[in-house]
């Protein structure tokens, strides 16, 4: 009995030491990265987030095609790997799958919506549902998207995006002119979508 005894004492004290140990990493490199991002500016800190991919491409490299897949199927960083390989003229890099306005449409309203006050988070789930031509010259890609527990709008379901270009001549990864939500799932018509555009654009 004793034996058990001291043997689960020095389980209990091994998991402490390693619960210990976790956190005190945990902290240095917390620490670590805040002192290296606040040393970073003008590209250096843009491209931050894929730097595994921006570093390779300013040594001249070719970012690993796994690399570049993982960081491009992200919505959060898609459109920001777009970037970096425009930037040093390799879009050929870019996986051919996800050279739509569809896609880069998607990035662009899910990382609108982590930075929304209200909504604060990328969507778990996104859907691109349709495209509408208004009579003002503005096209509008529809979106629904979801979020799961313990988000605030979770009890929502489906919610509807609009990701909106100012253009006739709409491509793959071009900035959008208005991205809009209004948090519910009913699709606002088009007289709707063209006061939402006069009163942003």
């Amino acid at each position: 009995m004793e034996d058990s005894g001291s043997v689960m004492e020095i389980v209990q004290l091994l998991i402490g030491i390693i619960l210990i140990v976790s956190v005190y990493f945990i902290v240095i490199r917390t620490v670590f990265n805040r002192k290296r991002i606040a040393k970073l500016t003008g590209d250096d800190l843009k491209f931050d987030k894929i730097r595994a991919i921006y570093t390779q491409l300013k040594k001249g490299n070719n970012p690993k095609v796994a690399i570049l897949k993982k960081y491009a199927e992200s919505l959060e960083h898609r459109t920001l790997v777009y970037e970096a390989l425009e930037k040093f003229n390799k879009i050929n890099a870019f996986p051919k799958a996800l050279l739509t306005l569809e896609k880069s449409s998607e990035s662009y309203l899910a990382n609108r919506l982590d930075m929304h006050d209200d909504f604060d988070s990328f969507p778990n789930e996104i859907t691109y549902k349709e495209t509408v031509e208004l009579q003002n010259g503005t096209t509008f890609l529809i979106f629904k998207f979801k979020v799961y527990e313990p988000h605030l709008y979770a009890n929502k379901d489906w919610m509807i995006g609009y990701v909106g270009y100012k253009t006739d001549s709409t491509k793959a990864y071009m900035k959008p002119d208005v991205i809009w939500s209004k948090f519910e799932c009913e699709l606002l018509s088009k007289d709707k979508l063209e006061k939402i555009t006069s009163s942003t654009l």
